[in-house]
This record gives structure tokens, C-alpha cells and sequence, in this order.
């Protein structure tokens, strides 16, 4: 595939398969708006041709330095939060990028399940979306239909079929203590000196942070990447918050910056996922753990995946509820 289709919902089928490459390299003018500021920084340094914009502060002389240099072919990979402004930088320098650019959402199925604090950004880029004359949407694991935002029901779907793919192994452990076992498993791998190397997905850093006791780490051997920010800056204390550019460590624990779109290379890299019942924000929808599933790119065990995970009893909304919350919403 050279480009991507036009005005339409893009399942990808599996992760990893090079979609933001072909908005990256195809031919035309493109924006690509994601997620998180991390997903950006993972992208741009392997390709410098594109302009990261994310954050606050006055991205006018570097939106107008990119439209010069590309000569009108821009290729700018923007977070949800500031497709608004620079796509208003862009028109005020005359260039027409709602008619002219492609729009890619990429990670759409987070639309909906970010949509509870994010909302905001969400309507914002949503409002954005419909003016271009050009938008397609990305995911390797789209919502169905019925759960959709209102400004996508009526948007055609189609998917892309891989008749090689191999379904990723999912091992689930059940346990009254998933970070204990967690730390556990990576301190008994520090001692056996093996060369596999632990990729931990656990979105809370307060428990990476008992993780880090319980199993003794240090940060000779531990990579952790999170959210840069003061407070876990001070939870963390004395661990830095890398990005996945710096060096594979031992033990790589990740929070949910990292879930999604990050490209991570390793190939004695093992994944586990972390969920503990007793902190909601570390429960993952099953789309999402596909999506974790398919952050090692060419790692040996990159078809399988162990979750450790508790469980509790909670009340559950049915279908019909779920739907009827969306269209509210």
C-alpha cells in the first residue's frame, strides 16, 4: 500500500504493519494526529523529514519553517490537543490545509476510550476532523459501529486482511497479588542471568515503584518510561524516566504513555501486562492489550504475552447501557 484510503475507518488487522509509515512516505501533504506526546517522540527521530508539534508555547515559526522547507508536502505528526492550532498556523501562512492535507487519526478506538478525561481534546480534534475535505482513521482495533462517536457512524469501514498473521499466545495468571508476582518473576531473572530482557506494562507508578523495592531493582538495570512530569519525578526518586530511544535494560517497566504506537526493539524482549483490580486505571480493555501485545517489533516472543492480573466483583453496564452512555455523551 503507497497511500492511504480517503475518508474512511482503516482497520489495520494487526499492529505493527507500517500504517503511519505509508501517511509518513505517501505522497501528499499529511497531518497525523495521535494520542500522546510519547508517540510523537518515538516517531520523529526515525524520521527527521516529519515536525512534531505537542505541548504549549508559539509553534508559528516552526510550522512556517516546515511549510517552507517541505515546499507545501508537509508531513507533521501533531497530539489531539494542538491539531487545533496548527492547523490555524497553517492557514494563516496560506496554506489550505483542509483541503489540501490528509487527516490521519491514528489509535481512533482511544476516541472513545480516553473520552472520559479527555473529552476536551477529543471534541476538539473531532470538530477539526470535519473540516477537512480528506480524514481517515486508524486502528488495529476499531470500535464496533453501535460504539462509535456520532461523527463516525455513518463513516465507511474497511479492513485490511493478512492471511500470514499468527494471533498473538495471551497467558493469563489469575493472583491475589499481580505486582508481587511481577516482581517476583524480574527479580528471579536478574538472578538467573538470563538474556531475555522483561518489558512490564503496569499503569500506575506508584505500584512500579513497590515493584521496584520488592524485587530490588536499581537503575543499572532498570528502564522506566512514564509521564515526565514532577510528581513521578518525586515517587520515582532516584529512578530517570527514559524514552524508548534510550537503551533496552533488564527490566523495562512501562505506564500506559507507552501502550499504544510505540515502536520497541528487542529481540529477547518478553512482555508481561500488569492489571490489578484494586486501582481501576490499571485494567485494560481487551483492545488495548492487543495493542500492548504488539509494542516488541521483532522480538522472538513477540507472539506471546503473559497478564498477570486480580480480579474483584463490580457492577458491569450492559451493551444497550454502554451505547446509550456513548450517544449521550
Amino acid at each position: 500500500m503507497s497511500e492511504l484510503p480517503s475518508n474512511c475507518i482503516l482497520n489495520k488487522g494487526i499492529t505493527g504493519c507500517g500504517a503511519t509509515t505509508v501517511a509518513i512516505e505517501q505522497d501528499r501533504p499529511t497531518i497525523i494526529a495521535v494520542p500522546s506526546i510519547g508517540l510523537i517522540q518515538s516517531k520523529t527521530p526515525q524520521h527527521p523529514e516529519v515536525l512534531g508539534i505537542y505541548g504549549e508555547g508559539d509553534k508559528t515559526a516552526e510550522i512556517k519553517n516546515h511549510l517552507e522547507s517541505s515546499k507545501g508536502r508537509i508531513k507533521i505528526m501533531v497530539t489531539w490537543d494542538s491539531l487545533p492550532k496548527a492547523c490555524r498556523i497553517l492557514q494563516e501562512a496560506g496554506f489550505d490545509v483542509y483541503r489540501e492535507a490528509q487527516l490521519m487519526v491514528d489509535e481512533c478506538h482511544q476516541l472513545m476510550l480516553s473520552y472520559d478525561y479527555r473529552h476536551e481534546a477529543i471534541r476538539g480534534l473531532l470538530a477539526e476532523a470535519k473540516r477537512f475535505k480528506d480524514a481517515v482513521y486508524v486502528s488495529a482495533t476499531p470500535l464496533a459501529k453501535e460504539c462509535r462517536p456520532k461523527q463516525l457512524e455513518a463513516v465507511k469501514e474497511y479492513r485490511i486482511e493478512w492471511p500470514e498473521a499468527k494471533p498473538t499466545q495471551i497467558v493469563t495468571y489469575e493472583l491475589t497479588d499481580p505486582v508481587g508476582m511481577a516482581a517476583y518473576v524480574c527479580k528471579r531473572l536478574l538472578s538467573n542471568n538470563s538474556a531475555t530482557n522483561y518489558h512490564v506494562f503496569l499503569n500506575s507508578v506508584e505500584d512500579i515503584t513497590v515493584l521496584i523495592k520488592l524485587a530490588s531493582l536499581t537503575a543499572a538495570d532498570t528502564r522506566v518510561i512514564c509521564a515526565d512530569n514532577t510528581d513521578n519525578k518525586i515517587k520515582l526518586a532516584g529512578f530517570p524516566i527514559s524514552t524508548t530511544s534510550d537503551a533496552v535494560h533488564k527490566v523495562n517497566l512501562y505506564t500506559s504513555t507507552a501502550f499504544e504506537g510505540f515502536d520497541i526493539y528487542d529481540k529477547e524482549g518478553y512482555c508481561i501486562v500488569v492489571s490489578d483490580a484494586a486501582k481501576d486505571h490499571t485494567l485494560l480493555d481487551v483492545a488495548v492489550l492487543q495493542q500492548i501485545a504488539g509494542r516488541l517489533r521483532d522480538s522472538r516472543y513477540k507472539d506471546t504475552v503473559a497478564h498477570f492480573y486480580s480480579r474483584k466483583s463490580v457492577p458491569v453496564a450492559s451493551a444497550a447501557q454502554f451505547q446509550a452512555q456513548t450517544k449521550a455523551d
